[in-house]
């Protein structure tokens, strides 16, 4: 039996599906995937952690018990949307497997899928969007398009924060369900911006109706711990404390705070004991108000230090200083055993740690400095507009989508972001490597649309 056309590319994603499972099972799990997992099995859930994947993975955890069924599926989703992307490029056969290969074993995507978290889900679920999106190219569907949307809306239940990655693709979506019934897109931007927000609305109320079950212990404020951390940086770099009344012990001296205070991550300045997120205390809406509006102003109030402090995470985050920032922040290899979750009995390649180590050994090279990324996704946007003013393109369209998502996703988290941890940008690397190879000729893909 001969492989033809695309068959080459869905080979390939078997191949790495199968080298994924052997290598990696039964996946890393951390502070939040072992918290993620003790919720699915008791069904007592809290919206910090977007409930969805802790329901998830408590029906999964019935069949395979443990982080292997979830790692499983992570798996299955990712070199699916792959294959099925490469599939879709008009080159040869030969071509297109190495693509995929190529894309999925990218050192650091194939060191974040063997990790089970919402990041490497989220990345994978843009994945299915994209794939769909590319086949609704050649064979316009709106059930395609809707799957797209199905695709979009769960990465958005996966993530607090993936609507701004999904926005450039929803308005892709509007553009081609414009085109198919009959409607110009390009005559008046009101059209396609105002299906956009729409669609972009009720996209985010859906993603938010598992934090609204009953089950779900719901928490106001959830952005509080960077709240704080912000304002600890600014106090540190001011020589004086600027919280609010309530949010910090009136004991709290900037020396403690000092040896506490990481650069690269929020988490530890709440091991004082003198810092209170809305995340574990009763504050009321009056309080959350105050806390909220002290946060915003100190862009203003506090110009400089907070500048210089989003800057100063930013170059941990994107790699400008990849040397200062910790090994723990690219890959997390632990098994952390959360109280009350069963012991994992697992039997891991004896590869695995070899493996792991030489990923974790390029952390410091380009590979890891996700500014040449979003440099890469930046000219892809720029030579995928260049194209459709030219002359109106489905595919520089689609690339033009992946390539803004990747930015959209990124950049918020200069100003957003509480931690330097790599998995953040894992769909804006993959999305970054997408989407110049979309400029390419697509199988069975019209010139104009």
């Amino acid at each position: 039996m001969t492989l033809r056309g695309s068959g080459w590319a869905w080979a390939a994603g078997a191949i790495g599906l199968l080298l994924t499972l052997w290598l990696w099972q039964p996946g890393y799990m951390g502070y939040d995937g072992a918290f993620q997992w003790s919720q699915g099995r008791t069904g007592h859930y809290e919206n910090g952690h977007p409930p969805l994947m802790a329901m998830l993975w408590g029906v999964v955890d019935r069949v395979v018990p443990g982080p292997l069924g979830m790692f499983a599926l992570q798996a299955v989703l990712y070199w699916t949307a792959l294959a099925g992307i490469g599939a879709g490029i008009g080159w040869p056969p030969w071509c297109r497997a190495l693509l995929v290969l190529a894309w999925g074993l990218w050192p650091p995507l194939f060191g974040l899928i063997a990790h089970v978290l919402k990041d490497v889900w989220t990345m994978a679920l843009f994945a299915l969007a994209v794939w769909a999106l590319q086949v609704e190219l050649r064979r316009p569907s709106a059930w395609l398009r809707t799957a797209a949307l199905l695709a979009l809306l769960l990465a958005c239940a996966f993530r607090h924060n993936a609507l701004s990655g999904a926005l450039p693709l929803i308005a892709w979506w509007a553009v081609r369900t414009l085109r198919a019934h009959g409607l110009p897109a390009g005559r008046g931007a009101w059209r396609p911006l105002g299906l956009t927000l729409v669609a972009a609305v009720l996209m985010q109320l859906a993603a938010g109706l598992p934090a609204r079950h009953p089950a779900v212990r719901r928490i106001h404020g959830l952005w509080s711990p960077v709240a704080l951390w912000d304002m600890a940086a600014v106090s540190l770099r001011e020589g004086r404390l600027q919280f609010p009344d309530g949010f910090a012990e009136p004991s709290l001296t900037l020396d403690e705070l000092r040896g506490y205070f990481r650069e690269y991550s929020a988490a530890t300045i709440y091991q004082t004991g003198h810092l209170h997120t809305t995340l574990y205390t009763p504050y009321s809406d009056e309080d959350v108000r105050r806390l909220l509006k002290a946060w915003m102003r100190l862009p203003l109030d506090h110009r400089q230090a907070w500048v210089a402090h989003r800057l100063r995470l930013s170059s941990l985050l994107f790699g400008w200083d990849r040397a200062g920032r910790p090994d723990f922040h690219v890959f997390s290899p632990i098994r952390y055993e959360f109280p009350g979750n069963p012991a994992i009995q697992y039997h891991p390649s004896r590869f695995q740690p070899y493996l792991m180590a030489r990923l974790s050994g390029l952390h410091a090279t380009p590979l890891f400095a996700g500014w040449l990324y979003l440099l890469l996704a930046a000219m892809t946007a720029v030579v995928a507009g260049s194209r459709i003013l030219r002359s109106p393109s489905p595919q520089a369209g689609l690339a033009l989508a992946v390539a803004l998502s990747c930015l959209g996703y990124a950049l918020p988290l200069v100003v957003l972001s509480g931690s330097a941890e790599f998995r953040y940008l894992a769909w804006p690397v993959l999305a970054s490597l997408v989407a110049p190879v979309l400029l390419a000729p697509q199988s069975g893909v019209r010139r104009t649309s």
